[in-house]
């Protein structure tokens, strides 16, 4: 019951694709699955847990660390 399926639509697509374009702008480059992920999670209005907290800058995106092998 923790978990929720968060639907990637074409909202989220362009949300992933905007993230993209503007951090490239800046020198940084993101992966378009992580740009997904992070799109899916803020459209269900969700927290990201990961280790790789540097992998989603986003700022309006929660990123809870979660450490591997804690």
């Amino acid at each position: 019951n923790g978990l929720r399926l968060a639907p990637l639509g074409v909202a989220e697509g362009i949300r992933a694709g905007t993230w993209r374009r503007e951090f490239a702008a800046q020198g940084i480059t993101l992966h378009q699955a992580d740009c997904l992920i992070a799109a899916a999670a803020l459209g269900v209005d969700a927290a990201l847990a990961t280790a790789n907290v540097d992998d989603f800058p986003m700022p309006e995106l929660t990123v809870d660390h979660w450490p591997i092998g804690a």
